[in-house]
């Protein structure tokens, strides 16, 4: 009986991290008080980031993989015009590692992101 329990427990937590690892699309948040970042995470590993700041606005669109089971990597799509270059929305990070916390939560560089309900 005990090895029927401890084999449905180790099942029923590989069930639920699936879980976590394949619902991790949606949109998250993180606002301060200068400053606002929003991540969508989309379903086909299309992502678009975006930081809102006093004077700029930085994003940028691309595709996001799996490193580990909680690490994404988000990998921004390349520049196709000089011009956004001198903008104050260009990203000058082209890659992000992305944490995943839980479900709810994902940590990008020091800042805790939030899914939006």
């Amino acid at each position: 009986m005990l090895k029927v329990s401890l084999a449905l427990l180790i099942l029923l937590t590989f069930c639920k991290g699936s879980q976590v690892l394949n619902d991790i699309s949606g949109e998250y948040l993180k606002n301060g008080e200068n400053y606002k970042y929003n991540l969508k995470l989309n379903q086909d590993n299309t992502f678009t980031l975006v930081q809102k700041y006093q004077d700029a606005r930085p994003q940028c669109q691309g595709k996001w993989v799996y490193l580990t089971k909680n690490t994404l990597l988000l990998n921004c799509n390349p520049i196709k015009n000089i011009t956004e270059l001198l903008t104050n929305g260009y990203m000058p990070s082209r890659e992000n590692k992305i944490i995943i916390l839980n479900r709810k939560k994902l940590k990008l560089g020091q800042v805790i992101l939030t899914r939006k309900r």
